[in-house]
């Protein structure tokens, strides 16, 4: 419910989320069924969910996990890629994908959506950013990523992402990291950055299961047409830390408006 509470404030027609669960053993008296959660908060959005991974849990149990894209416009069509995996990392496990929604909405024209939740592994992830992009730039309009990525702004994945490092002799095309397209970079918590009861850095989105946020893991990039503004980038957060936390991540809150 809160969850839901938070997504109703903050205003957003579209969004998407990480880590959406299917529970045969959890769930009690609300169900074992996160997605049906969600569309309950959020009663007049329509939604796809895509598991990326389902196993067995208990004598008759099983567990599905993977991302959704809740809109409140029409999804036109869906579809997911899997992402690479290396199957004798221990780091790259569970199996992970990327989502893909097409939006018709009544100012943008047609947006496309992707939500993915990256892996643990550095190479796993460096794989996987590379086949996201041959993926999402086939199309046209407003492109959106968005989702825990699982890595810090200085790391060659999101280097990568945000066009500005070459993985495998090729990098992205216009591709903007909708933070810092408005905001100074945080910085992370790393020792002798902050002094005892400093004020963090605006930005930094994991974890509110501590007293103090320690890094920005969770982005929104995106690629606009010409006739697609980007008018504002805001994290949301409603200041719950350890047991009253939300989520464990920040949300992003990302706005676009046609160009007159």
């Amino acid at each position: 419910r809160r969850i839901g509470k938070l997504c109703r404030e903050s205003g957003a027609g579209i969004i998407a989320f990480q880590e959406v669960r299917f529970d045969f053993n959890r769930g009690g008296k609300l169900g074992h069924s996160q997605v049906d959660h969600l569309s309950a908060e959020l009663k007049d959005f329509q939604f796809v969910f895509q598991a990326a991974m389902t196993y067995p849990e208990g004598i008759h149990g099983r567990v599905e996990e993977g991302p959704a894209v809740f809109s409140a416009f029409p999804i036109i069509s869906s579809d997911y890629i899997l992402l690479p995996r290396d199957v004798d990392d221990e780091q790259d496990f569970p199996q992970r994908i990327l989502l893909h929604a097409g939006i018709l909405t009544p100012q943008l024209g047609m947006v496309h959506v992707f939500v993915t939740h990256l892996s643990l592994s550095e190479t796993a992830r460096n794989q996987s950013v590379v086949a996201m992009w041959q993926y999402m730039k086939q199309f046209d309009g407003l492109l959106i990523l968005a989702g825990d990525l699982n890595a810090e702004p200085h790391s060659a994945a999101m280097q990568y992402l945000a066009g500005l490092a070459e993985i495998d002799g090729a990098t992205t095309e216009n591709f903007k990291d909708s933070w810092t397209v408005f905001h100074k970079e945080p910085r992370p918590a790393a020792p002798d950055v902050y002094e005892d009861f400093d004020a963090r850095d605006p930005g930094l989105t994991f974890s509110t299961l501590e007293d103090d946020l320690v890094k920005r893991i969770d982005y929104l990039f995106y690629r606009s047409p010409d006739s697609v503004g980007h008018t504002s980038t805001r994290l949301v957060d409603d200041e719950g830390r350890w047991e009253d936390a939300t989520s464990d991540h920040l949300g992003i809150v990302v706005t676009f408006q046609k160009k007159h």
